[in-house]
């Protein structure tokens, strides 16, 4: 999985030291029927944004915490790209955006009837944040509202970045407690022990790398089944955090 030695040794100092933002109590959402007539949405931390959207703010200090809405059928090539850190290549998902934000993918998990349906928008995030009091406070409340008003039954979070990893983590603890179950996958499994999601798929890929290949269907879907698994596991209680099987889609 992703390791702190991706990172520069001023990024890993500071990563040592930083005060994770710690969830306490978990939240926790059951999944109140079957995935295959559940409704899914999806949060993506890599600052993705529409032609004529805003872009997120990279100055802004300790973050920008705002969200964008994504619609239903978006093509995935009309997005651009605009996170703002340069610890981790974004090469990957410039070059195809389903590996941060997989929106083909759940369309065909909806076409094939693993999953009921897709909501009519998804979630864009800035996941760089270093001071989450506003995202907390504010606009995951915001989101999570957005999201139970749609009818939302469950949600899957893709982190690109270091902070990505807290900040998803986070945004799903606040949809947890709107009753709308989750599950975040995690590239530094460091930080989901500290932040405890309510249930989190630690993946071995490196940081933008989240669903594990551009432009490889068979390999994103894999990491996505794994964490629809841990949606479906009627026997577990918060926090859950389980292990990608490179190769295997499955979980340890």
């Amino acid at each position: 999985m992703g390791r702190l030695d991706e990172f520069s040794f001023a990024l890993r100092t500071i990563l040592k030291f930083y005060r994770w933002r710690r969830i306490d109590p978990v939240p926790w959402a059951p999944l109140r029927k079957p995935l295959n007539r559940s409704r899914l949405a999806l949060v993506s931390s890599a600052g993705f944004t529409l032609p004529g959207q805003d872009l997120f703010d990279t100055a802004s200090r300790g973050g920008d915490s705002s969200f964008r809405f994504i619609p239903r059928g978006t093509r995935v090539a009309s997005l651009h790209e605009g996170h703002g850190s340069d610890s981790f290549d974004h090469g990957g998902m410039r070059q195809d955006p389903n590996l941060a934000f997989p929106l083909d993918r759940v369309e065909e998990l909806a076409a094939s009837g693993r999953i009921g349906s897709v909501n009519g928008r998804h979630l864009s995030m800035m996941g760089a944040i270093t001071a989450p009091g506003k995202l907390v406070r504010k606009t995951a409340p915001e989101t999570a509202r957005a999201l139970q008003a749609d009818g939302v039954d469950a949600a899957l979070l893709v982190p690109v970045g270091p902070f990505c990893n807290q900040a998803v983590s986070l945004v799903a603890a606040e949809l947890e407690r709107r009753g709308i179950s989750t599950v975040a996958l995690i590239l530094l499994r460091a930080v989901a022990e500290r932040v405890r999601p309510p249930r989190a798929l630690a993946v071995p890929f490196p940081h933008g790398y989240p669903l594990d290949r551009p432009d490889s269907p068979s390999r994103q879907h894999a990491v996505i089944e794994a964490a629809l698994r841990l949606l479906e596991r009627a026997d577990a209680t918060a926090p859950v955090l389980a292990d990608f099987a490179a190769g295997a889609g499955r979980t340890d």
